[in-house]
């Protein structure tokens, strides 16, 4: 359950282009920097990815990522999945 802190987080943001990718990378950056949200280590598929604070807003990022979250008040996961090569795009999630 999603507290007043991460509420506005909870609902699924499809990521279909490349500026909606770059809205959500500088939502998660500022909600990092204010302390709001913490990163989660990787899943083990995506262990080998550079750290979120690495990730290119406007340059090179790797072809599929999956970053994950979570809210420092309520302990609510989230996760940023990408698969950036093909275009087919990703989504903003909360993990159940």
């Amino acid at each position: 359950m999603a507290c007043a802190d991460c509420n506005a987080l909870i609902s699924p943001i499809g990521i279909d282009a490349l500026a909606a990718l770059q809205r959500q990378i500088r939502l998660v950056r500022a909600r990092l920097n204010d302390g709001s949200l913490r990163a989660l280590p990787s899943r083990k598929d995506f262990e080998h990815l550079p750290p979120f604070s690495d990730l290119e807003e406007y340059g090179l990022r790797p072809d599929w990522f999956s970053y994950r979250f979570q809210c420092s008040s309520c302990d609510q996961c989230f996760e940023l999945a990408v698969e950036a090569y093909h275009g087919s795009g990703g989504e903003w999630h909360a993990l159940v």
